[in-house]
C-alpha cells in the first residue's frame, strides 16, 4: 500500500510507546501465530482513534474498492516487514489517514468478557486471519486519506454508530467500535470519580434508619427508627 506522501514510512510513525498491558503484542506476527498455536495465514489490525470530542476516526472506503461506500477504521494487514504487531497498526494508520501514533492505550474486543481478537476468512476463503483493534491516542494533525482505497473520512459520534448514520463494513466490526466507547466511558466515570472529594462528618446527630428483617426464613419485615 502507498503513504500518504511517499512509498516508505517515516522513521517517525515508529517512535510510540505502548501500554505495558499490551506487551504481548509487540512482538512480529509470526511468533505470535505460533506461540499462541493459531492456524491464521496472516494478522490484521484496526486503529481506533478518538479526538477531543470523543467521536472515533472513521475512513469510506472507495468506489473502486470492494464493500464501496462503507465506513471503517484505518487498519490492514501486518507485514512481514512489520517489527511487531503494534508497527504494523501505527504504519496502517499512518498510511490511510496521515496520523501518527503517540502511543497505543489498549486492545479492544468485541464486548465486555469477549475474545481480544476477531476472526475471519481470507479473501479466497482457505485460510483464517486474525484481527485485532487498538485504541491509538495520536499527535496533532491533518487527517489526509489514501485516495487509493478511501475517499473520505468522519469523526463518527456513538450516536451515528448505533443509530446507522455510517454504515460499518462488518458487523463484527461495529461491535468493537462500540465497545471502545463503552470503555472511555467506564474509564471517564472511574477517573471522575476518584476526584470526588471525600464527604466529612462535621460532628451533627445523625439518625441511622434500622431495618429488622426477622428471623431466618421470615418474608415478612418491619422499620424501626
Amino acid at each position: 500500500m502507498e503513504t500518504p506522501e511517499s512509498n516508505k514510512a517515516p522513521p517517525l510513525i515508529y517512535t510510540f510507546s505502548h501500554d505495558p498491558s499490551l506487551a504481548q503484542y509487540n512482538v512480529h506476527p509470526t511468533p505470535w501465530i505460533t506461540t499462541n498455536h493459531k492456524d491464521w495465514e496472516r494478522i490484521n489490525t484496526s486503529a481506533l482513534v478518538f479526538n477531543n470530542q470523543n467521536r472515533i476516526l472513521l475512513v469510506k472506503r472507495a468506489a473502486s474498492d470492494s464493500e464501496p461506500g462503507k465506513w471503517e477504521a484505518p487498519g490492514g494487514k501486518v507485514d512481514d516487514t512489520d517489527a511487531t504487531i503494534l508497527h504494523g497498526c501505527v504504519r496502517e494508520l499512518w498510511e490511510e489517514s496521515g496520523l501518527v501514533a503517540e502511543s497505543v492505550k489498549r486492545v479492544v474486543p468485541q464486548g465486555r468478557g469477549r475474545l481480544a481478537y476477531n476472526v475471519f476468512n481470507n479473501e479466497e476463503r482457505t485460510r483464517a486471519v486474525g484481527k485485532f483493534h487498538f485504541e491509538v491516542v495520536v499527535r496533532d494533525g491533518e487527517v489526509r486519506v489514501n485516495k487509493g482505497e478511501h475517499e473520505a473520512f468522519k469523526w463518527a459520534t456513538l450516536d451515528d454508530i448505533e443509530e446507522g448514520e455510517v454504515e460499518i463494513t462488518k458487523k463484527d466490526h461495529r461491535w468493537n467500535i462500540l465497545e471502545a466507547f463503552r470503555l472511555r466511558r467506564d474509564e471517564e466515570r472511574k477517573e471522575n470519580d476518584e476526584k470526588q472529594e471525600p464527604v466529612l462528618w462535621d460532628g451533627s446527630p445523625v439518625t441511622i434508619p434500622l431495618v429488622y428483617l426477622g428471623p431466618a426464613g421470615d418474608d415478612e419485615f418491619s422499620e424501626c427508627w
